[in-house]
């Protein structure tokens, strides 16, 4: 049960963003998280920390995250990006409770598809209520609370969300929420859900004998165009360009850039001015530059004890708040993420962030290499490693515009996706070495035979 406790903290944390809106309640958002932290530490006081072994490089991302929160609680009187550190936190949790014990591949992907089949369920039945006239009861219900506090870091429904193909088609209705409450959470799980049923990876690690994945992929390229986003459009684009680099992709980049050249001459400026939909004149472009730039701007000019632990969990919503973009929206108000977590958190904990996910990368794309070798590319195990590789790039990536990789539902599936990247990446290394032990051994059987 112990090890089986990230997916029922996920699957849960997927369904409580909805009811923390409809409470105005920010311990709702806290309580999965601290579930979890809890659970962990009572299982190795119980086992008499025995079990509790983790890498190197995990005790030095640990002893940092400490010595973080250390400063930061005695510089700010709080943790600066809670939900930085969760995800953190969350991954290094998962990751033990997944390792405890042997783990079937089938269970784990089982879980993950379950997620994702929720989520694309609730938008499908999202889109379809609002278009049938009940928007109102989702304002009603999750919508933002007029004593709601704007300090507390609630995430409520929203009903200016872009949805442009709806509108195309003739709807009404602005752009779907999702479970995560957010037109890029929204986007964010479809394209995900379009990435983790796909098989573009060799090693299938679905079962071969059914169609359901192709079904549900199916239904997921279906609804990408109605949740679409810039954002998200952009990290589709350079998550192809992240899959070129893996030896074990089931496509040859020849065939893809013959069947690029082929769309793009004819389609090229249709499908630019499909991806960037919403920068239409050079006005958007101003506007978008001063969004992205103003944070990094001010960034410059903080000390430099600010700039390596931060300069707090409620500074930003200080600063900028008198200068305003040409359409009136205010140049501080939070659409580069990226930018944000920088500010408010320093330069300590997202060098941490990445230097950890660039550590990971090359972890897995070092034994996808070796796999090779070694002639494991269609062990299921490293395609499992590979695909979810590239969804946590796409979560990070995301964050160069707003942040809902890592708020309430978000950061705990992003954790989980780094989790199962941890695990893979111990599974694969341990096929390599028996790999290479065997081997070894069978010059010694072939000597002993003859």
């Amino acid at each position: 049960m112990y090890r089986k406790l990230p997916f029922y903290i996920v699957l849960i944390s997927s369904l409580l963003p909805m009811i923390a809106a409809y409470n105005d309640s920010k311990i709702i958002t806290q309580i999965p998280a601290l579930f979890a932290l809890i659970i962990f530490l009572f299982f190795h006081l119980l086992t008499g920390f025995n079990n509790f072994k983790f890498s190197r490089n995990i005790y030095f991302v640990g002893g940092v995250v400490i010595f973080y929160c250390t400063v930061s609680l005695i510089r700010n009187g709080e943790i600066a990006s809670f939900g930085s550190i969760g995800v953190i936190v969350l991954s290094i949790v998962f990751f033990s409770m997944l390792n405890s014990g042997n783990y079937l591949l089938k269970t784990l992907v089982r879980q993950v598809s379950i997620i994702y089949i929720l989520h694309i369920l609730y938008i499908y039945f999202e889109i379809t209520a609002r278009i049938s006239g009940y928007e109102y009861l989702f304002i009603d219900f999750f919508g933002v609370r007029s004593s709601a506090s704007p300090q507390v870091a609630i995430t409520y429904f929203k009903d200016y969300n872009s949805a442009v193909l709806l509108r195309y088609f003739g709807f009404s209705i602005n752009g779907a929420n999702s479970l995560l409450l957010g037109s890029q959470s929204a986007s964010m799980l479809a394209l995900f859900s379009i990435i983790w049923f796909s098989k573009i990876f060799k090693g299938n690690f679905f079962d071969k004998s059914t169609l359901f994945p192709r079904s549900l992929l199916i239904c997921s390229l279906f609804l990408y165009p109605f949740v679409a986003t810039m954002t998200m459009n952009f990290v589709f684009i350079m998550l192809i360009g992240l899959f070129f680099l893996f030896r074990n992709k089931r496509v040859k980049i020849s065939t893809i850039s013959f069947f690029l050249l082929i769309i793009l001459l004819p389609f090229g400026k249709f499908i630019f001015d499909l991806i960037t939909f919403r920068v239409r004149s050079i006005a958007d472009v101003d506007e978008y530059t001063a969004l992205f730039s103003f944070l990094l701007f001010d960034f410059m000019d903080v000390d430099w004890v600010s700039k390596i632990f931060g300069s707090g969990k409620y500074y930003l919503s200080e600063i900028g708040i008198t200068q305003y973009t040409a359409a009136g929206r205010p140049i501080g108000s939070g659409d580069f993420g990226l930018g944000h977590i920088l500010y408010s958190a320093g330069l300590i904990l997202s060098l941490l962030a990445v230097f950890s996910l660039i550590t990971i990368f090359f972890k897995v794309w070092t034994l996808v290499n070796k796999s090779k070798i070694n002639g494991l590319l269609e062990d299921p195990w490293v395609g499992f490693m590979s695909i979810n590789l590239i969804i946590i790039f796409g979560y990070f990536l995301s964050l160069s515009h707003y942040t809902p990789a890592i708020e309430f539902g978000g950061r705990e599936l992003f954790a989980f996706h780094i989790a199962l990247t941890l695990l893979s990446i111990k599974r694969v290394r341990s096929l390599i070495r028996n790999y290479a032990n065997i081997s070894k051994n069978k010059p010694l059987n072939s000597m002993e035979n003859s």
